[in-house]
């Protein structure tokens, strides 16, 4: 084999020798068998063992073989521990220690085969005559990503070159990406044997005392919630309002059907528009007076211009708003007000602008979708359904498919079996319950089938209850009214709650819907926590532990697979090219990395063709420049002859 040196024009062959050979050995003796080679280790032979060449590379394979088990350690690892609690990581060294550990390895393990396959690239360019300072910048290139980046923007433009500085370059950012591949989230854990509770109830028969046959005191925490509702609903807020239990701050809810988490009997509101229902009155007075004295009599006629609704309330002069009650044991009233909407003044209500709004209390189902998070009730109501009043026993209940727990089935019976204990009978077309206690004391008659249901899914609201709420209601809505000397909505007297349903005249639909729904909400959190006892039980929800977990990255971890398999693509691609050109140009076994070629051969330089200034180099800087001039090729002595080759001026293209 040969070198062939080209200075500015001139072919300088560069022979292989052997280790022994004297200076006195002739270039006739060298190749005095015409046809062979004179040196053993480059038997012609080499051609025709492509696998023989192939296994010169056991070892590059073998460092891909265990970097693949080392990405397969992070993945078991990542496996077992992903989204797992830190706490439950060994303490003896921490997740991203270990995964520096191994990325480490694998680092090395993937950078070894392509620093060789490098290697072999830099012989695979001197096939044809090339640039010997090619030879200086492969190399280096070769020995890390300081060189690798050096030849991307000045070496030689060829492919494999560049592909492999490309992915030794790539590879720096193995290390970087541990710290992205470890990710840290709060995560939640159940807590073995503790659950959360939030109150509700399915039954509510708390009253005051027993005054008389049909009349009932409220009893005091419905009395001071209502109070609550109407005087500063701001502070009505299930949220804060419902006394939970959740130790960790963190408690869901089961939703076996959709969002529900649980049911409660509740009190529900409604405020409806019934302006329609207006009537205006002009009345005028005609007021006869006698003189004594004269015996002259003096008439006096007086107007009254006022507003009135069919359930009583009237306004009109100074009279802004009026209440009126629905009836006897009645959950309803009326409101009839002037509003300032349309006036001119808005300071001033305009005769023209009454309106008048019908407002309803009723006990209801309602359906909830809850968690506890941070210790904070996150709590809204998803639907909810009126239960059916019952005439005969003046009590409202309900019985069907409610139940109050998503995880109960509501299936009737005809007899008191399993858990199907609470009676039922139908009632205008609905389940209702039936206390035969009740019904005896006002004498009704049941002529229907008795049915029973679980008691998860019968809810009842007592006689008594409604007796009580209904006698207090007409002390805050039943001819309760604000006046006002000026005629100015801005300027009224009356009961608080009442100029806070009056906003000053501002007072419309919406803002009346709000104002009755924060009286039916905190009803609705006292019958939730004063609850009949006998079927009260709270909803039950799993408690979690926030604990900071372990997640494993995907995403940056498929970067150190993607780097696996361009580094193995790589090498195949290199070793293949390998093969082919040893075996079509050059015999020769995989030289790789190694310097030792080089040894093993000894430059022969015309230096009588050398400017005289480069004859003799001593400084780095000036040699890498004379290389640069110079062209070099390897070649095969039994097929070329070396003083007649000519080498190509010109750098060859791979």
């Amino acid at each position: 084999m040969e070198y062939s040196y080209t200075p500015q024009g001139t072919s300088i062959p560069l022979e292989r020798t052997q280790s022994r050979r004297t200076d006195s050995t002739s270039e006739d003796e060298v190749h005095k068998t015409p046809g062979k080679s004179s040196n053993p280790a480059f038997d012609s032979s080499l051609k025709l063992s492509p696998l023989r060449m192939i296994s010169y590379w056991w070892l590059e394979f073998l460092s891909y073989a265990v970097a693949a088990i080392t990405l397969m350690a992070i993945i078991t690892v990542v496996m077992v521990y992903q989204d797992k609690p830190l706490s439950q990581w060994p303490h003896f060294i921490s997740v991203n220690t270990l995964l520096s550990i191994f990325l480490s390895i694998f680092h090395t393990l993937v950078l070894f085969p392509v620093v060789e396959a490098l290697g072999e690239v830099k012989w695979m360019w001197f096939h044809r005559p090339n640039s010997l300072r090619d030879l200086d910048r492969l190399e280096e290139a070769s020995r890390g990503a300081i060189g690798s980046l050096k030849l991307l923007f000045a070496g030689p433009r060829s492919p494999p070159a560049i592909a492999g500085a490309c992915i030794i370059v790539a590879l720096l950012a193995i290390d970087p990406i541990t710290q992205e591949i470890v990710q840290y989230h709060n995560c939640k854990h159940i807590v073995p044997g503790e659950v959360g509770l939030i109150p509700r109830t399915n039954n509510y028969t708390a009253a005051g005392t027993h005054l008389g046959p049909l009349d009932v005191a409220l009893d005091a925490p419905m009395a001071a919630a209502m109070y609550q509702g109407l005087i500063n609903p701001s502070r009505i807020d299930s949220t804060s309002s419902i006394p939970f239990t959740c130790t960790t701050g963190n408690c869901t809810f089961t939703q076996a059907i959709p969002d529900v988490s649980f049911a409660s009997l509740a009190m529900c509101a409604t405020a409806q528009d019934i302006s329609s229902s207006i009537q205006f009155h002009n009345e005028t007075e005609v007021y006869n007076q006698t003189d004594p004295s004269t015996h002259q009599t003096y008439s006096s006629r007086f107007t009254n211009v006022f507003w009135s609704i069919p359930s009583g309330a009237q306004i009109g002069q100074t009279t802004m708003l009026s209440t009126s009650g629905g009836g006897v044991y009645s959950l309803d009233f009326d409101a009839l007000m002037f509003t300032t909407r349309g006036c001119p003044d808005p300071n001033f209500a305009c005769a023209g602008n009454p309106w008048a709004v019908h407002f309803s209390l009723f006990p209801c189902i309602q359906f909830y979708s809850a968690d506890i998070s941070n210790n904070i009730l996150n709590e809204s109501v998803l639907s909810s359904k009126p239960l059916a009043f019952n005439t005969l026993d003046q009590s409202y209940s309900l019985a069907g498919n409610y139940p109050s727990t998503p995880s109960t089935k509501c299936t009737r019976s005809l007899q008191h079996e399993g858990n199907n204990s609470i009676p039922t009978f139908e009632y205008d077309g609905i389940d209702v319950y039936y206390s035969q206690t009740q019904m005896a004391m006002v004498g009704g008659a049941v002529n229907s089938t008795i049915y029973y249901y679980p008691p998860e899914c019968v809810w009842f609201f007592s006689r008594a209850s409604y007796k009580a709420i209904s006698q207090h209601l007409p002390n805050f809505f039943w001819g309760r009214n604000l006046s006002s000397p000026y005629a100015s909505p801005n300027i009224t007297e009356g009961d608080l709650w009442l100029q806070r349903l009056y906003a000053g005249g501002a007072v419309n639909l919406s803002s009346a819907k709000t104002y009755i729904e924060s009286l039916a909400s905190a009803m609705t959190i006292t019958m939730r926590q004063q609850g009949d006892a006998s079927n009260s039980a709270p909803a039950k929800g799993t408690m979690w532990h926030l604990q900071t977990c372990i997640h494993i990255s995907w995403n940056w971890l498929s970067v150190a697979f993607a780097m696996l398999s361009l580094a193995i693509t790589f090498s195949v691609w290199v070793i293949q090219r390998s093969v082919m050109a040893c075996r079509h140009s050059y015999p020769r076994n995989p030289w790789k990395s190694s310097i030792l070629p080089v040894a093993f051969h000894r430059l022969h330089v015309n230096v009588d063709e050398l400017q005289d200034e480069n004859k003799q180099l001593l400084d780095i800087r000036k040699t890498s420049k004379v290389a640069s001039t110079l062209q070099v090729q390897l070649i095969d002595l039994e097929k070329d002859d070396p003083v007649r080759s000519s080498v190509s001026r010109e750098p060859a293209k791979e």
